[in-house]
């Protein structure tokens, strides 16, 4: 991928049960392309490659605790 400057990050497809994750996922995929600043994001018309992907499965970790109750998440690693 050394020709590669631009990229195009489309939405996934999602084959869970999670409403709207697809759109989740990549927003967080091009976040990180952005941190790294190795590719220009950009529209599917001027990109040199373009990313697409399935996501088959989520697994939700509890990260963040309510407070006075140790059961009860406020906050998920995806």
């Amino acid at each position: 991928m050394k020709n590669v400057q631009r990229i195009c990050v489309k939405n996934f497809k999602n084959d869970t049960l999670e409403p709207r994750m697809e759109v989740t996922l990549a927003n967080a995929v091009i976040k990180q392309l952005h941190l790294d600043g190795t590719y220009e994001i950009t529209d599917e018309s001027r990109a040199d490659a373009i990313l697409q992907g399935t996501l088959l499965q989520i697994d939700r970790t509890p990260s963040r605790g309510l407070q006075g109750n140790l059961l009860q998440s406020t906050e998920y690693l995806l």
